[in-house]
């Protein structure tokens, strides 16, 4: 009972921690070496969107076992390349009409 609490309590706490720590990587005045360019934000942002999806794979599986993992999974990843595909097209879109 101890580690399944464990991993649900893994798995709610580690989305918070990785976007955090992906925020206080980009801040310039946190960092010794002043900012990051956008190209390790943008790779940095796509892995910590996976940590997160498999951390819910993970308290999920944890919280119900019976759950059909496969579809929890292929559901997470379209939803997941989604969101990151709308993201993208936000971005190069702003940077066509020169908005920072």
């Amino acid at each position: 009972m101890i580690t399944l609490s464990v991993q649900a309590l893994a798995g709610v706490l580690l989305p918070s921690a990785s976007v955090f720590l992906l925020l206080l990587c980009n801040d310039a005045r946190c960092s010794a070496l002043g900012a990051t360019p956008p190209g390790s934000t943008y790779s940095r942002s796509v892995i910590v969107a996976v940590l997160v999806l498999l951390s819910l794979i993970l308290m999920a599986t944890t919280v119900f076992p019976n759950i059909n993992v496969t579809a929890v999974s292929l559901g997470g990843g379209a939803v997941l390349a989604v969101g990151l595909s709308v993201a993208g097209l936000l971005l190069v879109r702003s940077r066509r009409h020169g908005a920072p």
